[in-house]
């Protein structure tokens, strides 16, 4: 499932418009990854669940997985999740002082919002809260973005192959 999932997110990269741009005198290509749903988390969103799905990590009794962070990760995990395993349901751990906006819109995708950890802590802290949600409530699963060699995988073999492939 993850090899397929990782070619079709590449099949897609190919699809994200190059432009050129002149800057101080010298040219620069910009990747255009604000063309996708959730910039190039929609990816890394798609293939971090498809992992987790092969390898085990998530099986028939996992209810939930949890992201921690408000923005285009859990979004993407999101539309995966209902892509990929629509019986789950997916969980935000954002920061107490999150806006009512951002928890308001996170609501609305459908992704259930944790706002417990503050934002003095930073993101170990909301990290912190997350590993905790997942001991504490059975079948909850953390999917991890950060600090992971999995995610610069991810990235090489969609947005970055792609992106070399048309220089």
């Amino acid at each position: 499932m993850y090899r397929n999932v990782l070619a079709e997110e590449f099949e897609k990269a190919l699809e994200v418009p190059l432009m050129l741009i002149r800057v101080s005198g010298q040219e620069k290509i910009l990747f255009r990854a604000d063309t996708l749903p959730a910039g190039v988390k929609s990816s890394i969103g798609r293939c971090l669940l498809a992992h987790y799905l092969e390898a085990g990590k998530i099986y028939h009794a996992t209810k939930a997985v949890v992201v921690h962070g408000s923005g285009n990760t859990v979004k993407a995990v999101k539309s995966a999740v209902n892509e990929l395993a629509p019986h789950l349901k997916v969980v935000a751990v954002v920061y107490v002082e999150t806006s009512p906006f951002v928890k308001d819109d996170l609501a609305a995708r459908g992704i259930e919002v944790v706002a417990q950890a503050p934002r003095r802590e930073g993101r170990v802290g909301r990290l912190s809260t997350a590993e905790r949600l997942c001991q504490r409530e059975r079948g909850f699963v953390l999917l991890e973005q950060h600090e992971q060699p999995l995610i610069v995988d991810i990235q090489a073999k969609t947005f970055g192959r792609a992106i070399v492939e048309r220089l």
